[in-house]
């Protein structure tokens, strides 16, 4: 495949922010989500950017910066970030971010109900779930045979490498079934 030379990839960093992060583009970040997540249209209406600093409770925290980092109209928290190279504590690093995007939403006194979905998109230029085919991944809380606990925290991750690949194997099956 033929790469133009005069395009900035939106795998960089700062154009991945420049296209999603950017609250005037809320448009293009819905059919985004609307292609991955899958949360009652309405969620869209009303999406805004926020902060994506993740915060030091104490001096001694861990902090993070996530991509980018979205409340829908209802307040559930969406993070999305994009991962060209690959990390061996992605999956700890992301279960820390989640943690705290639940932990910010109450305070002390505060009710547990008030606790809004939060969901991770982790986009990765690498195969990074082993052992599936497939691009697309959503992981929750639930048992081995299926009964979910909650549905408070979701992660979907979309392998880049795995789509292209799917996306030859599905093109190769119709190009056989219109000469069978």
């Amino acid at each position: 495949m033929a790469e133009n030379k005069g395009l900035l990839s939106v795998k960089m960093d700062l154009v991945f922010k420049l296209i999603f992060g950017d609250q005037r583009n809320t448009d293009i970040l819905a059919s985004f989500l609307k292609s991955v997540l899958d949360i009652p249209e309405e969620e869209y209406e009303f999406i805004t950017i926020v902060d994506p600093f993740v915060k030091a409770d104490y001096p001694d925290d861990k902090y993070g910066v996530l991509d980018v980092k979205i409340n829908t109209k209802s307040g559930r928290v969406i993070d999305i970030e994009i991962q060209v190279n690959p990390i061996d504590e992605m999956n700890e690093r992301f279960l820390y971010y989640q943690s705290k995007m639940v932990t910010e939403q109450i305070g002390s006194g505060d009710e547990y109900l008030q606790i809004k979905k939060v969901v991770s998109i982790i986009i990765t230029a690498y195969a990074h779930v082993s052992g599936s085919g497939r691009y697309h991944h959503q992981f929750r809380y639930r048992t081995g045979d299926g009964i979910e606990l909650t549905d408070l925290a979701e992660i979907d991750t979309l392998e880049l490498a795995k789509l292209l690949s799917e996306t030859r194997q599905i093109k190769r099956a119709r190009h056989r079934a219109r000469f069978c």
